[in-house]
């Protein structure tokens, strides 16, 4: 970074006249990688892609915007990546829409930037145009309105409706982390010590299972957890999926607290998690797979996708099979 790019850093983004324009040209577009002579569009290099695009857009917010594990960069990287992945889809560009508090510490949001920006690049994900708005409140601090467009793997469109009758149901990896994380760092609870969030792009660990067809579909894990995506899964193909309640990695902290906060872990937040239909006979060779990558090293078969027409997910608990109802809500703003 050069020397003029530390004017701003460390202060609030509204201090003096024009720290804003001056923040956006010293540190987000040169930390980014953006053309400063871009102008509204940016034209993509050609692009062989006979099966189309797919196009994805979020908004991501976050209370603490730094957190266990990771800020609002590294959640909104990810969940543009993840979603791309989720959609069979290679990412390639991404843009990116700041609105930001006047209020918000320069230092913070250079973290949150630079978080996003690595992970892109790690991924292969070029940022290639965006736009920076303030306003005048303390809330909320950040916001970041991400689009992504990938490039499909294949013909054959990657969704919750391909999974199919018998197929293995794989969750990437343990659930509830992210939730927990934010919480407990946001209201003082404690349990950040020993929680963080799984948030992290799974285009590495998944992409490969896509590329060499072994899976039907999947989903990651986000907004309403487990839960809301087996519903979504059940909707999508009209037959019940079956869960293994013992199957299902939950870390011991974050049970503990969602049992003190009366929170179902299946219902939390994840940000570095998907659940994977596939079928059976790849079971080994996904399982070997997903064990090289230490986000997905704890990917485990927690139930499968059965025949019988169903309206709702079922989860087995020590014997019993109970319906999966959708949470009415966690009570925990910003967390993704």
């Amino acid at each position: 970074m050069r020397p003029n790019q530390q004017a701003g850093v460390g202060r609030a983004l509204g201090d003096g006249m024009g720290a804003t324009g001056q923040f956006v040209a010293d540190i987000v577009v040169p930390l980014l990688g953006v053309d400063p002579e871009l102008e509204d569009g940016f034209r993509t290099e050609p692009i062989s892609a006979p099966r189309g695009m797919v196009l994805t857009t979020d908004l991501f917010t976050v209370d603490p915007v730094q957190f266990p594990g990771g800020s609002l960069g590294t959640i909104a990287a990810s969940g543009t990546i993840n979603d791309l992945v989720a959609s069979g889809a290679r990412p390639v560009y991404a843009t990116l829409g700041l609105l930001a508090s006047e209020t918000v510490d320069a230092q913070v949001l250079y973290r949150c930037l630079k978080d996003l920006a690595d992970l892109f690049a790690e991924n292969g994900v070029q940022v290639v145009c965006g736009d920076t708005k303030t306003h005048q409140y303390p809330e909320p601090m950040l916001v970041f309105s991400m689009s992504g467009l990938g490039i499909p793997v294949h013909e054959e469109p990657l969704s919750l409706s391909m999974a199919q009758h018998g197929d293995d149901l794989w969750i990437t990896g343990p659930l509830g982390g992210h939730s927990i994380a934010v919480l407990s760092a946001r209201e003082g609870l404690g349990f950040e010590r020993g929680v963080v969030s799984d948030c992290i792009p799974l285009a590495h660990a998944v992409l490969p299972l896509v590329e060499r067809r072994w899976i039907h579909a999947a989903r990651d894990l986000t907004r309403g957890g487990l839960v809301a995506a087996a519903a979504d899964g059940v909707r999508a193909t009209g037959t019940a999926w079956l869960f293994q309640y013992e199957a299902i990695r939950v870390p011991i902290q974050v049970r503990a607290a969602s049992e003190m906060l009366g929170l179902d872990p299946l219902a939390l937040t994840n940000e570095g998690s998907m659940l994977v239909a596939a079928p059976p006979a790849h079971r080994a060779a996904i399982g070997d797979h997903l064990a090289q990558f230490p986000e997905t090293a704890q990917a485990q078969v927690v139930g499968s996708v059965t025949a019988e027409p169903s309206h709702t997910a079922w989860l087995e608990r020590d014997g019993t099979v109970l319906a999966m109802p959708l949470a009415d809500g966690l009570g925990i703003p910003r967390l993704c």
